[in-house]
């Protein structure tokens, strides 16, 4: 077929017409949306796991204030077998939960679900004394899920029977001190043929 200039110049003017740069621009412009949104997506659940954990935290302090617990380091911390504690008595005081070894209470605690939430978030706590102070019991039955507790002392509360069974799956647990609580001689019994390896003192068997 022969061409005529015509014919040229209108084919060159068609090829003008359809060159696919601003296609390519449009696919760059994608291609960076898609990116930007990728790290949206990567940035908000954890920015999301930052906050939900701060605010744990905060509400875990929260609770130990009010319920008035006193917290120790392991190196302050001595007990044995007959629930005896020993605490030296310091002015540095853990600022961590990691680093919470004895935490203790008394007769103005109140010591609610909350408390026992932060209890259960220190990983290295060892040894809890709730010493006559008021326990929301259903919340004490939770402790059971601790991986670390060895000495539990809940003398003249309002802990029972119940209560006390529920620390059976508690396998770091070595002593509680039942001392003018709620629990009985039939519950001791009854926790000690579950438990024959954990010490039961009450200061009378």
């Amino acid at each position: 077929m022969k061409c005529t200039g015509e014919r040229v110049v209108r084919f060159l003017v068609c090829l003008h017409v359809v060159r696919p740069f601003p296609v390519i621009s449009t696919v760059r412009r994608t291609k960076g949306v898609k990116f930007s949104l990728k790290a949206l997506l990567i940035a908000c659940p954890l920015f999301g796991l930052a906050v939900g954990w701060t605010l744990r935290q905060l509400s875990y302090d929260t609770a130990l204030q009010r319920s008035n617990a006193q917290l120790y380091f392991a190196d302050d911390l001595w007990f044995d077998n007959h629930a005896n504690i020993s605490l030296a008595i310091s002015s540095n005081k853990p600022e961590a939960l990691a680093d919470v070894a004895a935490a203790c209470f008394s007769e103005d605690s109140k010591v609610d679900r909350q408390t026992i939430d932060a209890l259960l978030a220190m990983p290295n706590l060892k040894v809890i004394s709730f010493d006559r102070s008021s326990i929301d019991c259903d919340a004490f039955q939770r402790l059971h899920a601790s991986k670390s507790i060895e000495l539990i002392g809940f003398g003249g509360t309002n802990v029972t029977d119940d209560d006390l069974y529920s620390l059976v799956p508690l396998k770091s647990l070595r002593v509680v001190d039942v001392f003018q609580s709620e629990v009985t001689p039939e519950g001791i019994a009854r926790f000690r043929v579950a438990r024959p390896d954990v010490h039961v003192q009450n200061w009378y068997n």
